[in-house]
């Protein structure tokens, strides 16, 4: 988190911070995105246990809450199927199935961060319900 905000947010959860963040920038959660973005999509230093995990043949469902692609990475985007969305699910058709059940990057909608999107998105998620 930019120094800036730190000291604002410092006793808050991260939805909570998200939130307040959020609303500070007109509700608009461009910038949050933004700062995400920054902080996630960077070039990992060690995927050496993602790859290790993918050397598990047993292995064909993941569950993350992350957003980075350190397991499509390791992975290759063909061998797994990855699932951020309802919709996704009806089309993974790989052996192995990566549910991002707090959204992916990609697509920045599908992010589950505030405490408003806790309460919005998640309950309507067909691997939760």
């Amino acid at each position: 988190m930019p120094l800036e905000y730190q000291e604002k947010f410092k006793n808050r959860t991260l939805p909570e911070s998200a939130e307040e963040f959020v609303q500070m920038n007109n509700n608009l959660k461009g910038e949050l995105y933004k700062i995400l973005d920054e902080y996630v999509n960077v070039e990992p230093r060690d995927i050496s246990t993602h790859l290790k995990l993918k050397e598990i043949v047993q292995i064909n469902t993941i569950i993350t809450t992350n957003y980075d692609e350190l397991f499509e990475q390791s992975y290759g985007k063909h061998s797994l199927s990855v699932i951020f969305k309802n919709k996704h699910i009806t089309l993974a058709n790989k052996q192995t199935k990566l549910y991002k059940i707090h959204g992916d990057l990609s697509d920045p909608d599908s992010i589950v961060l505030t405490s408003v999107y806790y309460y919005i998105l998640l309950p309507h998620a067909v691997w939760i319900s």
